[in-house]
């Protein structure tokens, strides 16, 4: 279903269709919120996940390399997300 959303999203960004990006972005959402509660997480666990994953994306910075993605600067891997999001999963299975 993400890869079908995915699809609908770029043939509307090919397209310039505003309203057709809104929608497929929305879609998108939906079925990924979706994926995660049939996955067993609660709303409280992605909000933390969010946060881990948030959290390590700003401690990127802004540098980027020449293909326009952000460098991991010296010392990011302690801002991992995965310790968090695999503990939050850990909980998930009590």
């Amino acid at each position: 279903m993400l890869q079908e959303e995915l699809d609908e999203l770029k043939l509307a960004v090919e397209q310039g269709d505003e309203a057709g990006i809104f929608d497929a972005l929305l879609d998108l959402d939906f079925v990924s919120i979706g994926t995660k509660y049939k996955f067993g997480l609660s709303a409280e666990q992605m909000v933390d996940g969010y946060e881990a994953v948030i959290l390590a994306n700003e401690m990127k910075g802004n540098q980027k390399n020449s293909e326009g993605k952000i460098i991991k600067p010296d010392g990011w891997s302690q801002y991992k997300p995965e310790p968090k999001l695999q503990l939050i999963l850990s909980e998930r299975k009590k």
